[in-house]
């Protein structure tokens, strides 16, 4: 699929600035719960930065449409659209993390602060899903029709996210028990999105195409290949659902996502927050710059693994025009062609 850039800006800011909103709601619970409540600087940066970052993401969608007037018309399908439920969602999450910051700067009660807080992360981890639904629930895509989808959508946001909040920890010198849980956590959630999306690229290595030309004429012998690819000229279905750009090197693109995304961030994670286990705090290097470096590391790395999870989605549709990708994994259904084997009787 060709790769919509303002699409890709749109997931991984909006996803970012969801899962800062989570981890900055799941800090200040925790202060509460300690007794060390959070600055009230961390709450209002934190939530102007998650609120900053959606804005960018929808503001950047708009590119993507045509006419960019009709758009309140995509709420229209909500029953039975997960692109309309995203639509709403993302008003309502930005409606709640205003909110929050808003009583956080009046210094309203805690309970009502955690209590719309609470609800900003529910509308957070529903828009997620929306996102993510957009393109699992498309079954002529094989490589995006997968639970893993919504769940990557879900940990990269967590994981970018979680990294933007440890870093006003850091910068804004946070309570040494929420400082330490959140970094914790951060580990946990950067490993297990790794391992969710490795698991991903494996899956997909092991697809195969159900649909070839042999299985449409029903004749399974190799020697089988389309003359004509439909039309004579290149047109929207063969550029957009068929993008070649950068095939050669989509590998080292891979390679250098997950570096950026995860390998990296786990090293200068440890390097950098592996004294505040031992309770000094002033050894730590660089007072939150090297948080700061993780997070870009982690929206870069972002950044180009979205782009790989378009490009790499494979259209049903291009096997009229002869652009289907060769899959790895032969189709276990079908039998093995013999070159040479006698066609059926004409």
């Amino acid at each position: 699929m060709s790769p919509e850039y303002s699409i890709i800006l749109l997931t991984v800011f909006a996803g970012a600035g969801q899962g800062l909103f989570a981890c900055l709601v799941a800090g200040d619970a925790l202060g509460f719960i300690t007794g060390s409540p959070m600055d009230i600087n961390i709450m209002l940066t934190g939530a102007a930065v998650s609120l900053g970052m959606t804005i960018a993401g929808v503001g950047s969608s708009f590119l993507h449409l045509t006419h960019p007037e009709r758009g309140i018309k995509t709420i229209n399908q909500w029953k039975k659209s997960w692109l309309s439920l995203e639509a709403i969602l993302l008003p309502v999450f930005m409606g709640f993390v205003a909110f929050y910051g808003i009583l956080a700067y009046y210094g309203a009660d805690t309970s009502l602060r955690l209590a719309v807080g609470g609800l900003g992360v529910v509308s957070a981890m529903a828009l997620y899903l929306a996102s993510g639904m957009i393109y699992a629930a498309v079954p002529y895509i094989k490589e995006w029709s997968t639970p893993y989808t919504p769940i990557n959508f879900t940990m990269i946001g967590l994981a970018s996210g979680g990294a933007l909040q440890v870093g006003l920890l850091r910068f804004f010198n946070g309570p040494h028990i929420t400082s330490l849980v959140m970094i914790a956590g951060l580990f946990a959630v950067t490993f297990t999105a790794m391992v969710i999306k490795l698991a991903y690229y494996l899956r997909n290595r092991r697809l195969y195409q159900p649909l070839t030309i042999q299985s449409a004429l029903g004749i399974n012998h190799p020697d089988i290949v389309l003359m004509d690819m439909g039309t004579g000229y290149m047109h929207y279905n063969t550029k957009e659902y068929d993008y070649k750009g950068y095939q050669n090197s989509r590998g080292t693109i891979r390679i250098a996502s997950i570096a950026l995304l995860f390998i990296l961030p786990l090293a200068l994670m440890t390097f950098d927050y592996m004294p505040l286990f031992n309770g000094d705090s002033a050894v730590a290097v660089g007072g939150g710059v090297l948080a700061l470096i993780t997070a870009v590391s982690m929206i870069a790395g972002a950044l180009m693994e979205r782009w790989l999870f378009f490009v790499d989605g494979s259209h049903a549709q291009n096997l009229y025009y002869g652009g289907s990708k060769d899959f790895a994994a032969p189709n276990p259904i079908l039998q093995a062609s013999k070159k040479g084997a006698p066609l059926p009787p004409g």
